[in-house]
């Protein structure tokens, strides 16, 4: 687990290891997970007459737009919406790791 200087000035334990941990626990790989649901995206959008296929990147780009859509409208800040975003990302570059040079 790394340490984190929050806004508040106290060193506090990063949640995003370990919530990646346990979903990658719970659920399997994220491409896998993401996979699963860009088909089952796509074929509701077919049924809605988008026309194209989406990739499992595109499940983490939109589901960090849905938790933006979510922060945009909270009465508060949550700090679980936040750690969500940075996680989808960091899951896109584990991804993408390998071809990036």
């Amino acid at each position: 687990m790394k340490e984190y200087e929050s806004p508040m000035g106290d060193i506090s334990i990063d949640p995003l290891d370990d919530t990646m941990a346990a979903r990658a626990r719970d659920y399997g790989s994220f491409e896998r997970q993401a996979g699963t649901i860009a088909e089952l995206w796509t074929a509701y959008l077919d049924s809605k007459g988008f026309r194209g296929t989406l990739r499992a990147q595109d499940v983490a780009d939109l589901m960090i737009l849905f938790k933006v859509g979510r922060a945009a409208n909270a009465k508060q800040y949550k700090r679980d919406t936040y750690t969500d975003i940075r996680g989808y990302a960091k899951l896109v570059e584990d991804m993408h790791a390998e071809t990036d040079q």
